[in-house]
C-alpha cells in the first residue's frame, strides 16, 4: 500500500513539474496580480479544471492539485476528491461608522483602582490633548499629545503620573482638547 501510494506521488511530482516547467497551464500570466495564485486539478494525469485564489478547493481522498505562484512555481500536492467543488471567497467589508460630533464619556469605572478608561470620539483627523490634573490644577499626567484618525477611541490611565509614581487618593480631572473641542470632567481615585 506504501509503494503504490509512493508511486502515485512520485508519479505525480514528475507530472506536476512538466507541467509547470513546460506546459503552457504552468505559464503565470504576466498580468497577474501578486495575489492572484492559479491553481489546477489534475485527476489521471489530465488537467481539468484551472481557477484562482477568488476561489477555494475542497475535497477529501483521491484527487491531486498543483499550483504555482506568480513570479515563482510553488506546487500544492495533495490527495482530493475526484470531483472538484469550488465556491466563492467572500469577502466582508466592515461599514466604518464614525462619530458626527467631537465627544468625550465619563470615566469608568467610578471610582477607580488603579485603573480607569477614558473614551472619546472624534469625526475627523484632529490633533488630540488629553491631560489629567488634580484639585489643586497641576498637571499630574499627559495621557495623549498627538494626530489620531477620526473614530471612537479609549484610553487608560494607570493612576500614575509622568514620572510613573502613583497618585494619591483624590479627585483628579481629564482634560480633552481636539481641535475647537474643549472638555473637562472629573473622576475619584480611591486606595
Amino acid at each position: 500500500m506504501r509503494f503504490k501510494v509512493f508511486c502515485l506521488f512520485l508519479a505525480f511530482t514528475i507530472f506536476v513539474f512538466f507541467n509547470l516547467a513546460f506546459g503552457s497551464e504552468g505559464k503565470v500570466p504576466s498580468s497577474a496580480v501578486s495575489d492572484t495564485i492559479p491553481w489546477w486539478s489534475v485527476n489521471a494525469g489530465g488537467n481539468i479544471y484551472s481557477s484562482s485564489t477568488n476561489y477555494k478547493l475542497c475535497g477529501s481522498v483521491g484527487q491531486s492539485v498543483a499550483g504555482a505562484h506568480v513570479g515563482t512555481y510553488n506546487s500544492y500536492a495533495g490527495f482530493w476528491n475526484p470531483w472538484v467543488v469550488t465556491t466563492d471567497v467572500e469577502e466582508e467589508e466592515e461599514e466604518v461608522v464614525l462619530p458626527e460630533d467631537f465627544s468625550i464619556s465619563q470615566n469608568y469605572p467610578n471610582p477607580f483602582n488603579p485603573h480607569t478608561v477614558i473614551e472619546y470620539a472624534l469625526p475627523e483627523q484632529s490633533h488630540v490633548s488629553i491631560v489629567v490634573y488634580n484639585i489643586l490644577g497641576q498637571k499630574v499626567r499627559v495621557l495623549r499629545d498627538e494626530m489620531e484618525r477620526a473614530g471612537f477611541k479609549k484610553v487608560v490611565w494607570n493612576g500614575k503620573d509622568d514620572k510613573g509614581f502613583d497618585v494619591a487618593s483624590g479627585v483628579y480631572f481629564y482634560r480633552i482638547q481636539a481641535t475647537d473641542f474643549v472638555k473637562c470632567k472629573k473622576m475619584l481615585l480611591l486606595k
